[in-house]
Order: C-alpha cells, then structure tokens, then sequence
C-alpha cells in the first residue's frame, strides 16, 4: 500500500511538471513539436535520360532550357516554328508529368520591333504565355500551371531583338517558391502596369 501511494505521489509531479513545461511554448511550437514539417521543396528535379532539357537555376526556380527556342513573328501571339513549339511544350508536358509537386511558370515576353503602345506590348506577351498554357492544361492540373507576362521588360538578349520574342517556363518546386515568384512579379511589374492602366493598385 505505501509502494502505491509513493507511485502515484510520483506520478502527480510527473504529470505537473510536464503540463507546465507544455504550457512554456505557443501552440504554434507545440504543433511543430507533435510534426514536424514537410520539407516540400528539398528535392532533386526528375529528368528522364533521353529528354533533352537542361535547368537553369535563378534566383526564384529554375528555367527549363532546350536545344531549340520557340519563335514569333513581330506583333504576333502565334508561334512561328510549329515543329519545334509541339516538340518543346511536349517536353514540358512530360517534365511535369514525372514531377508531380512541381508548379510551372510561363512567362510570355515581347520585343520593341512592333512596338505601337506599352499596352500592346503587354498583351501580344500576355496571349504568347496563355496560348502555351491552353496546350499543357489538356495534360496537367490546371492549378499547377501559371501565366506571367513581362512586355519588352525582360529581355535575354542584347543584340538579337528578335529572339526576344518568347516563351520561357519556370520550374518551381513547391508553393513557397511560387508565393517568391509572385511576390516577385509584384515588385518588379506593378508600376508597369498601373502607367498601362491594367491595374490601379
């Protein structure tokens, strides 16, 4: 009888002092402390070995290179290499396919040749971006798939103008990565697009 009032003595401290050590932390430490959390973006890209893709690592994701490039007509939304924008965006396609946390950024660009307004040039890039996107959504989660358009704002090339009429696509890994990206848009386009008129904020 002693050996059980002693126990359960023992067991009462026991249990005080465990609550007041829970009580020290927020629950927000102590949900961290029953899981932790998933470390969503920590992983390698799959790439198949006949794909012939290669990643270019930027500050915010990683842009999706082939040995070819999609071109455009001045001022126009449609492709003009028809062999090698199926070719391209059947590669992205697969890309995803094989990654399936990934989130895809298609970012449509201009080039001053056509230049008419800054308003023009926004949207010829804005229909270059959702012309692509029309395509891989018959494929992938439409939610994994996000437009982005950038004008003449962010040329690649220096000299050869016309190259800059383009598509690029962005592999992100997870949604932080994509709330960077888009935080990032923001910053980078919202004067932009208020001169233009396509926003107030």
């Amino acid at each position: 009888m002693r050996k059980k009032i002693i126990f359960f003595i023992f067991f009462v401290i026991e249990a005080f002092y465990l609550v007041s050590c829970i009580r020290l932390f927020t629950p927000e430490e102590r949900l961290r402390f029953r899981r932790k959390p998933k470390k969503e973006c920590e992983y390698n890209f799959i790439i198949e070995e006949n794909q012939k893709i290669n990643l270019l690592k930027q500050d915010i994701g990683n842009l999706i290179l082939f040995e070819n490039e999609i071109y455009y007509d001045i001022g126009e939304t449609q492709y003009k290499n028809n062999d090698t924008y199926n070719y391209i965006l059947n590669e992205v396609i697969n890309f995803m396919q094989n990654n399936q946390n990934a989130i895809l950024i298609i970012e449509g660009h201009a080039d001053t040749l056509a230049y008419k307004s800054k308003k023009v040039n926004y949207m010829i890039s804005v229909n270059r971006a959702l012309i692509a996107k029309d395509y891989i959504i018959k494929y992938i989660d439409e939610e994994r798939v996000k437009t982005y358009a950038y004008s003449d704002l962010k040329p690649r090339y220096d000299t050869n103008t016309d190259r800059n009429r383009r598509v690029d696509f962005i592999a992100l890994k997870c949604m932080q990565e994509f709330e960077e990206y888009d935080n990032f848009y923001s910053n980078y386009m919202t004067d932009f697009l208020i001169e233009i008129g396509i926003t107030n904020r």
